[in-house]
């Protein structure tokens, strides 16, 4: 076995910078390796550690950012009421909901006008304080439908397919065919609920740690919409990129700062 002194950084001219690395011989390793193949089945280490570990390694993962067009608006308010019923909540709840959810009329203002008010048929009010619990309640059966698959990407041994948040989801999974299955059930479910997803701002990403990119990478569908992969995009607020960094976030929020900036030492020149 040769050891060689690798310096890591600062003063070279001071020993405890340097750690050895051990060079072995090939007889050596093939010992070690024998070795190794015998220890390891019977150490079974946390769950927690997953460094030089088989099968801990980091995989390609295929992200879908879907966004629900007018998701609250789209709510059916009998197909929510009946969900709600499923859930053995009291019937005299369920029933002053329905009254409040029924009677709620609305009119349009312009130019200092008012229209004639309408009852509204469908959907929760958007800002509502009731209206986030009822819309999550209403795709409660969507983010399970999808868990149930099996299909997705997974973390000591449980599945992770997807990410909700109000009206936007992300679709995770290991392959391309994956995630087109996985996509299938969405276009599925939002046809059953009246849900409309908007493809034009539905888009794919391949998350991917190593240096070598994908050469070819198969198209992604939703309701019969090719989808385009991207190298970034804007997720709640923040810049996700393919290799899990925050710099093109930090630049945008840098630049946004710069041009705040600008803008109050203009008004205050002025």
């Amino acid at each position: 076995m040769v050891s060689i002194p690798k310096w890591n950084a600062g003063d070279m001219t001071s020993l405890s910078i340097y750690r050895p690395i051990a060079l072995e011989a090939a007889i050596s390793k093939l010992f070690e390796k024998y070795l190794c193949s015998l220890i390891s089945p019977q150490i079974d280490s946390s769950h927690c550690q997953f460094g030089f570990k088989e099968g801990s390694s980091t995989d390609p993962v295929f992200a879908c950012f879907i966004h629900a067009k007018a998701a609250f608006d789209r709510v059916n308010l009998e197909k929510l009421l009946d969900k709600i019923d499923t859930k053995r909540v009291d019937r005299r709840i369920i029933g002053t909901l329905q009254y409040w959810l029924e009677v709620q009329r609305f009119k349009i203002k312009w130019s200092g006008y008012f229209s004639e008010s309408s009852t509204v048929f469908n959907g929760v009010w958007q800002g509502g304080v009731l209206s986030p619990l009822l819309y999550n309640l209403y795709v409660d059966d969507f983010n399970l439908c999808l868990a149930q698959t099996g299909v997705g990407c997974f973390i000591g041994g449980v599945c992770f397919n997807n990410l909700s948040y109000a009206n936007d989801l992300v679709i995770l999974a290991p392959t391309v065919a994956a995630l087109n299955h996985l996509l299938s059930i969405c276009a599925e479910f939002a046809s059953a609920r009246d849900i409309m997803f908007d493809t034009a701002k539905t888009q794919c990403m391949v998350s991917i740690l190593r240096r070598t990119p994908l050469k070819h990478i198969s198209k992604a569908w939703l309701s019969g919409v090719s989808l385009s992969f991207v190298g970034s995009y804007k997720y709640l607020g923040f810049m996700v990129v393919p290799i899990l960094t925050d710099e093109l976030h930090v630049m945008a929020l840098s630049l946004s700062l710069c041009c705040r900036a600008n803008l109050l030492i203009r008004k205050l020149r002025s």
